[in-house]
């Protein structure tokens, strides 16, 4: 039994020395593939959104305009260091989800935010370029809507020391079939 068990281990060492990635292995990886590791440009908006059903007549929607316009107004003159709509959105919003935390919609990706928000929403987001920055008043499918810029992050590359351990391992797994 004991030769057995030497021999297995013998031949799973061989094995496993046949399948192992090196660092230098999953460096030129990475480097090679760089669209793989980049974390994509990110915003985090605060949202105030009126409802308006797509079938509203010109008068609702004039009134509506005209009543975003006012709220847009209310939230330019909150206090610089008010980085969200505050009070507006419990007052005004009609977005369940962030009603109560001044608007705050979270990080949002081109990707993520388009199936929440719809993707004009979400370009206007993306345009947004100062913290505070209001944008003016948008129209959509789902009604009117006004962001606020919170933060935003560029893309950037995870670095390599991040990824390093993980990517050895799904290469070595790549390896063994």
């Amino acid at each position: 039994i004991f030769a057995v068990n030497r021999l297995q281990a013998d031949l799973l060492a061989a094995a496993s020395n046949r399948i192992a990635v090196t660092e230098s292995e999953a460096k030129a990886f990475y480097d090679q593939n760089p669209k793989e590791f980049e974390i994509p440009e990110r915003v985090h908006v605060a949202v105030l959104h009126i409802a308006l059903p797509a079938d509203a007549s010109e008068a609702r929607r004039r009134e509506a305009l005209a009543k975003a316009n006012k709220i847009r107004q209310e939230a330019a003159a909150l206090p610089s260091a008010t980085t969200h709509f505050g009070a507006l959105t419990a007052k005004y919003s009609d977005d369940q989800a962030t009603r109560y935390s001044g608007g705050d919609a979270g990080w949002l990706s081109r990707e993520s935010g388009g199936k929440r928000w719809g993707s004009q929403v979400i370009n206007v987001a993306f345009m947004l370029k100062n913290k505070g920055e209001l944008s003016l008043v948008i129209s959509s499918d789902q009604g009117l809507y006004i962001l606020k810029l919170m933060d935003r992050r560029e893309s950037s590359q995870m670095p390599f020391e991040r990824v390093a351990a993980g990517l050895r391992r799904k290469m070595e797994e790549d390896r063994s079939k």
